[in-house]
């Protein structure tokens, strides 16, 4: 469980008056359901940007190095190491987390991140760069948190693809705010606090919003499982059942987080170098990117199958890359558009990295039957990728004399060659391990097994309102003959 303590009248409580009233009103349609939970998703997601990726939207050309590291680079690298902390701390944390206790985790980390902003405008340079790992240390628990609102449900996709469209429009967007303040004469490291103070409101209102969701219902936990809090021993058993899968998985999610995150922290050199002088153009490329990911990903919904839908995030990661690979190769030969061929590695790396960070783990507990949740699948994968993002900064700074933009390329062909080989790999794993278990006919022997229970129920219900009918007629009946006899 959750190790984390926190005061008993600071939990969030089910039986609230409130809830019990907008539970009532949001069940009656199943569309307002899932609206609340994808718009809470999105904007909570995309307010914790405003205070992770604000800050690298310029240059601090004029700060002093730290241990021989741009400053720049330092104050990513340090963001990351409390990032990446956050998330193999949030492998306990988030896995096996009340869910009590979210709403006060929410509020009390982002207002931790925002007061480690306030701490990097007014403590003096260079000594501020340690701030940004304070700043990294309470989000990296935030996916996991706010996504456990919204698994085990049959419209996961749908509300993951809301969250994860945040993720991908999210950094640009956020960025450009912080730019518009640096025009209206905020300092650049006051930048990003400024930013912050901007997006609390809307996350707190949020917070507010995601609270009122409907937990799971009946139907939903038979097609995707219960999702439950998971103890030390679940963890090590699950782990023990899949580990050749789940090495697999994390060797990929390493290599697409590290791209995925060069390739947005770095966003302007790139351009620079690729001669693209609008900045607002990066904007541009996601917004593309995202529809063209989030689309086919939502559009998975439709698959009842849990395996076929499982199997099919792995030939689409498999198609994407062999594409990206050749792309690549054009652009590197001057056949191929930058733009064009920077929308083409969005695309790569998201129809990885949404899937991973939600959908893939969602339809993978759902189809081996296992009661879990996707928050330790989820945080075990991200962890070792931003350990891996963490590798590759490091590579960039002292690895050589690359220029941003020839890392890049040599990084593209290590992405696309990663996710061809490694789904392959890991779809005959899994389909081998699919038939060892039998899972297809555990699957149907446990939804007959709930629809009679279901039917029993309704028997039962049916029997006690035919008796109570029967024991009226006979009341009635009993009335009668004594009317008579009178």
């Amino acid at each position: 469980m959750c190790p984390l303590a926190i005061p008993s009248f600071l939990l969030s409580s089910e039986d609230s008056c409130l809830k019990k009233k907008a539970h009532a009103f949001i069940l009656k349609s199943k569309i307002a359901t899932t609206l609340l939970g994808g718009i809470c998703g999105f904007c909570i997601y995309f307010s914790m940007y405003g205070f992770r990726k604000v800050f690298s939207a310029v240059e601090y050309a004029d700060a002093p190095k730290v241990f021989k590291l741009e400053f720049k680079i330092a104050a990513i690298l340090l963001q990351l190491f409390g990032y990446m902390l956050s998330k193999f701390a949030g492998i306990v944390l988030v896995s096996g987390l009340d869910p009590r206790k979210r709403p006060f985790i929410l509020v009390t980390f982002i207002l931790i991140a925002e007061l480690a902003l306030v701490g990097f405008a007014v403590i003096p340079r260079p000594y501020n760069v340690i701030c940004m790992f304070f700043n990294g240390l309470p989000l990296g628990v935030y996916w996991g948190i706010v996504f456990s609102y919204l698994e085990g449900r049959r419209t996961t996709e749908a509300l993951a693809c809301a969250m994860c469209f945040a993720f991908i429009v999210a950094p640009s967007a956020v960025k450009l705010v912080g730019l518009q303040l640096v025009k209206l004469g905020v300092s650049e490291f006051w930048m990003a606090a400024a930013a912050g103070a901007i997006f609390l409101p809307i996350i707190f209102l949020f917070i507010f919003l995601i609270e009122l969701l409907p937990p799971p219902d009946e139907d939903d936990k038979k097609h995707r499982t219960e999702r439950i809090p998971m103890t030390n021993a679940d963890r090590i058993a699950f782990l023990k059942l899949f580990w050749p899968g789940i090495i697999c998985m994390t060797l990929f999610a390493l290599t697409c987080t590290s791209f995925r995150d060069y390739r947005d922290d770095f966003a302007r050199e790139l351009f620079k170098e690729m001669e693209i002088h609008d900045f607002s153009k990066y904007s541009h490329t996601e917004i593309i990117v995202g529809f063209c990911v989030i689309t086919p990903i939502g559009l998975m919904m439709l698959i009842k199958s849990n395996f076929i839908a499982f199997l099919g995030y792995h030939v689409a990661i498999i198609i994407i890359d062999v594409a990206f690979g050749i792309t690549t190769y054009l652009y590197h030969h001057g056949k191929f558009d930058p733009f064009f061929w920077m929308v083409m590695a969005g695309i790569a790396v998201y129809i990885g990295y949404v899937p991973y960070n939600a959908m893939i783990f969602d339809r993978m507990v759902a189809t081996f039957r296992i009661k879990s949740n996707c928050g330790f699948l989820v945080y075990v994968t991200d962890a070792c990728g931003y350990a891996g993002s963490a590798i590759m900064l490091l590579l960039k700074n002292f690895g050589g004399t690359f220029n941003y933009l020839e890392f890049f390329k040599i990084f593209a062909y290590v992405m696309a060659f990663t996710g061809v080989s490694i789904h392959i790999i890991s779809a005959i794993y899994y389909a081998i391990r699919y038939k060892q278990l039998d899972i297809k006919k555990k699957e149907e022997e446990e939804i007959n097994k709930l629809d009679n229970s279901s039917l029993d129920e309704k028997a039962d219900s049916s029997l006690s309102v035919s008796t109570q009918s029967t024991v009226s007629n006979v009341e009635e009946s009993d009335a009668t003959t004594v009317l008579e006899e009178l």
